[in-house]
């Protein structure tokens, strides 16, 4: 099993911007080296199973059609914060950085 260590669970979390208690970094450490071991098993198979497995699993496709641009209201109906038609989000980068 591979081991995936705590500095890695921090850098990780960090990229995504999540803050992570001791016990929580310890539990999805190892839910990652599990996910890495599957990985690495599945690197080992034959292309050819491979390739007979992605034909079997294979994601429908749908005609590429044009359409118009969505209604400011249906657009932004799910968001978090709103301003008039616009989406509203918080800011990232400041002046004085």
């Amino acid at each position: 099993m591979s081991r995936v260590d705590p500095k890695t669970v921090r850098h990780i979390a960090g990229l995504a911007r999540l803050r992570f208690t001791d016990e929580q970094e310890t539990t999805y450490g190892e839910e990652l080296a599990k996910i890495l071991d599957y990985v690495a098993i599945l690197d080992e198979l034959p292309q050819a199973a491979q390739d007979s497995a992605q034909e079997r699993l294979s994601t429908p496709q749908r005609d590429d059609v044009v359409r118009g641009p969505d209604a400011p209201d249906s657009s932004l109906a799910n968001a978090p914060d709103r301003h008039e038609s616009f989406f509203r989000v918080p800011v990232v980068i400041h002046e004085d950085s």
